[in-house]
């Protein structure tokens, strides 16, 4: 365990890259990550060195959980906003 926030922390020294990338995209690099994840290979540290790749998998998640969200988020607004403006302001025959 100590072993694994030792390389945590190396990492967190690391820089920090923006990359734009679509929801298809997301789902491929997720799709990568678990098949690479799920890769058997006998002899090789006891598996820790999936522990970099089990994170990253994480974090893509909880970026494809929030892209959906605001996603859903806008739809929602948008369809509120379309039903406000479908509404008459005042009607003729009741004033």
């Amino acid at each position: 365990m100590v072993n694994q926030l030792k390389k945590v922390k190396k990492m967190n020294n690391q820089g920090v890259a923006t990359i734009k990338l679509s929801e298809s995209e997301i789902q491929l690099v997720l799709n990568s990550l678990r098949m690479s994840i799920s890769t058997l290979v006998p002899c090789v540290d006891s598996g820790e060195w999936k522990v970099p790749y089990e994170q990253l998998e994480k974090d893509f998640v909880n970026i494809l959980k929030q892209l959906r969200e605001y996603k859903r988020g806008v739809q929602n607004d948008q369809t509120t906003e379309s039903t406000i403006d479908q509404e008459p302001q005042h009607c003729e025959t009741c004033d």
